[in-house]
C-alpha cells in the first residue's frame, strides 16, 4: 500500500479523526497493513509488546486465557479502534489475547518508532497520548458495562 493510500486510510480512522495531515503522514511512515484470516491470532498474552494495531475492518475479540479454564472472550473492538495501547506505555508485554473472529485488516505501527517521533515532536506526543487516554477511558467502561452484565446487582463482595 502506497504512503498516501494508507495516510488516506488512516485519516478514516475512528482514533486518528481529525489529526493533523503531518501527524498522519508521520504515521503512515511507519506503519504497515496486515490482513488476518477468520480466528487468526494478532498477539498472545505474554508476547513482547512492540506494536500498536488499530482496526481498518472486521473486529478483534479480546481474551483472557488460564490454564485450566481455556480463554474467555472479554471484549471484543472493532473498525477505528486502538488495539495493544499497553505498549504505548512501558507494557512489556501484552496483558491478553487477541484474536480475530472473521477476517480483519488491522495498521501495524511499530511503538519504538512511533515514540521517537512523539519524542522529537511534543505537540504530537501529546496529541498521541491525549487519544490514547480517550480510547483506555472507553474500553475501561465498556469493560464495566460488561462486568455489570454479569454480575447485575450482586457485584462480589471485596473480602480484603
Amino acid at each position: 500500500m502506497s504512503r498516501n493510500v494508507l495516510t488516506r486510510t488512516l485519516e478514516k480512522l475512528q482514533f486518528l479523526q481529525d489529526m493533523l495531515p503531518d501527524y498522519l503522514e508521520r504515521i503512515a511512515d511507519i506503519a504497515h497493513v496486515h490482513d488476518f484470516d477468520e480466528f487468526d491470532v494478532v498477539f498472545r498474552e505474554g508476547d513482547p509488546a512492540e506494536n500498536i494495531y488499530l482496526i481498518v475492518n472486521g473486529s478483534v475479540s479480546l481474551e483472557l486465557c488460564s490454564a485450566g479454564v481455556g480463554c474467555r472472550q472479554i471484549l471484543t473492538i472493532g473498525p477505528g479502534e486502538l488495539l495493544g495501547w499497553s505498549s504505548l506505555l512501558g507494557g512489556a508485554c501484552y496483558t491478553a489475547r487477541a484474536r480475530t473472529p472473521q477476517a480483519a485488516c488491522l495498521v501495524e505501527i511499530n511503538v519504538a518508532q512511533l515514540l521517537r517521533l512523539c519524542e522529537k515532536d511534543p505537540k504530537f506526543g501529546y496529541e498521541l497520548m491525549r487519544r490514547t487516554a480517550v480510547a483506555l477511558a472507553k474500553r475501561l467502561s465498556a469493560t464495566r458495562m460488561q462486568l455489570l452484565n454479569v454480575y447485575g446487582t450482586e457485584m462480589p463482595v471485596n473480602q480484603l
